[in-house]
Formats: C-alpha cells, structure tokens, sequence
C-alpha cells in the first residue's frame, strides 16, 4: 500500500509543478500589458524588459572570467 502511494505522489509532483509554472507565466504575461499600457511602450521595448533584467541584476560584482581568473 505505501509502494503505491509513493508512487502516485511521484507521478503528481511534476504535473503540480508545471502547473505552478505555467501559471507564474500567464502572472508575468499579464503583467507586461499592463505596464506597456501603463507606460506607453512598444511591444518590442516590452518584450526587452525580462532580458534586461537577467542581464543587469548583478552589474556591481565582477564579471564571471575576472572572478575566475588563474594568476
């Protein structure tokens, strides 16, 4: 009994979450159309914002070959 429990729980837990993640998408999704209404921007300037944010979230520490650097 708890061999068959384990493993329906197994089978539930990545179909829970991808649930979660495709639900944390349509949150991001519909709140990119409200700052480009908010904001009057483009769907391109849009579209920029998530990738602008990856890529300036640690612009303060060193970049990752001077960080590793062999002296």
């Amino acid at each position: 009994m708890e061999n068959s429990k384990n493993s329906s729980l197994s089978k539930l837990v990545p179909v829970m979450l991808c649930f979660f993640a495709m639900g944390f998408v349509d949150l991001v999704g519909i709140a990119s159309n409200y700052v480009k209404a908010d904001l009057g921007l483009s769907v391109i300037s849009i579209l920029l914002v998530p990738d602008f944010l990856r890529t300036h979230r640690h612009a303060d520490e060193p970049h990752w070959s001077e960080e590793n650097r062999i002296a």
